[in-house]
């Protein structure tokens, strides 16, 4: 809605009170979440800075997750709609769902475990007003050390493609055109590009074109549904999908799934299955569906050889790191006697160098700063981050193993 439109019906709505105007909603966003309470929190925190200026519709769709009973949703987020699944229904028909109930111009699927600046909704639906021919935006992801994400931005898995990616040729030559396809690593991440396709994390469309194409297919139950989704909104609508590496969020990867286990490398090996059979003829979907298998197998072999362990023993225990608050002065405040009182003995210093950082939000810094800042950190370092609004300080530092989450009643 126009600047003109909403002046109207601000107009409309004061002089004649007894009768019901409607104000049509610029944005649905649809949060599909599963046991990740702590960072469904700061992603709805993030959402609400995000959505001032803009009529906002929240929609989060619970799927059976047995670490919550969500009261504080209500309470914390009173406009938020949750809907309650009883069994875990999947990534996209969960997401259908929520779709149902969305009546935004433009809709947003957003994962629970991501932060997304205030800058984000405003940018992405200038976009669209600006792009006529764009039906489909993604974003750059950053996990939470700052690195990039490069599932940000893909092409269509081709069997060949597909080869050069699980053979691990990608990985050796990313930036080639050639080899480098699947996650066109010889894009400039930082830039705006026509691309086949977007992550599911962070995938806004005009709610039109989602429509027309039906939404996500539910024979996917978690991955590949994005890309059938991308591939869908490119090719049968006429409008484009764009990568906006102008804009910039932080994705927790490895928190709504855990990446490079066994398990995750069963399901991804399923959803690529029914992506070839759907898409590719026989002798297409066999080459595709060879260089998966074999791919997601040695990826698997490799992570079991490492040995890594979850939460190694006195990795995630806050009394052993030494600390820098960075940010709003009266969040720092509140947390360092918050730890003052819980851990006396330990240290805060007042210099970044080598020290985990904690990220403090509130009325002096934002978000966004906090993204800006993050960049500047050394990958060596931990990183997290502390809202007075939450419940918990939370860091994600390694992509393989569960986030770190330290509850404020432990402090």
């Amino acid at each position: 809605m126009s600047i003109k439109e909403k002046t109207k019906f601000y107009f409309l709505s004061t002089i004649l009170p007894n009768i019901s105007v409607t104000m049509a909603c610029d944005l649905s966003i649809i949060i599909v979440n599963y046991n990740v309470r702590h960072f469904l929190e700061y992603c709805l925190l993030s959402v609400r800075k995000a959505s001032i200026g803009l009529q906002v519709q929240v929609i989060v769709v619970d799927n059976a997750s047995t670490d919550d009973d969500h009261e504080w949703i209500a309470e914390q987020f009173p406009k938020v709609h949750l809907i309650k699944n009883e069994n875990n229904q999947g990534f996209g028909k969960a997401n259908n769902q929520g779709l149902q109930l969305a009546d935004g111009e433009y809709v947003l699927f957003l994962n629970p475990d991501t932060i997304i600046p205030e800058n984000t909704l405003h940018d992405c639906i200038a976009f669209f007003q600006e792009k006529k021919d764009c039906g489909a935006i993604g974003v750059q992801m950053m996990d939470g050390k700052g690195i990039f994400l490069p599932e940000s931005k893909r092409s269509i898995p081709t069997p060949l493609v597909s080869f050069y990616k699980f053979s691990g040729l990608e990985k050796l030559f990313p930036k080639s055109k050639i080899f480098g396809k699947y996650a066109l690593g010889y894009l400039d991440k930082n830039e705006v590009h026509e691309v086949p396709i977007l992550a599911g994390a962070f995938l806004t469309a005009r709610r039109s074109l989602l429509e027309k194409v039906g939404g996500f297919d539910e024979a996917f139950f978690m991955y590949g549904e994005d890309i059938d989704l991308s591939y869908r909104l490119q090719h049968n609508t006429g409008f484009k999908n764009y990568f906006l590496g102008t804009v910039r969020i932080i994705h927790f990867k490895g928190e709504s799934s855990k990446q490079n286990t066994l398990h995750y490398n069963k399901i991804f090996n399923e959803a690529m299955q029914v992506f070839v059979q759907k898409y590719h003829t026989k002798i297409g979907a066999f080459l595709m569906s060879t260089s998966i298998q074999l791919g997601t197998k040695m990826r698997a072999f490799a992570f079991k050889l490492k040995g890594k362990r979850k939460n190694r023993k006195g990795e995630n225990d806050i009394s052993t790191k030494d600390f820098f608050l960075l940010g709003d002065p009266d969040t720092k405040t509140f947390l360092e006697e918050k730890i003052k009182h819980q851990f006396p003995k330990m240290r805060l210093s007042n210099m970044n160098s080598n020290c985990s950082v904690i990220f403090c939000i509130g009325q002096h810094y934002s978000f966004q700063d906090s993204l800006l800042d993050l960049q500047k950190q050394s990958h060596s370092i931990d990183l997290y981050w502390f809202d007075k609004n939450a419940d918990a300080i939370i860091g994600s530092n390694k992509k393989d193993e569960t986030g770190v989450v330290w509850s404020l009643q432990n402090l």
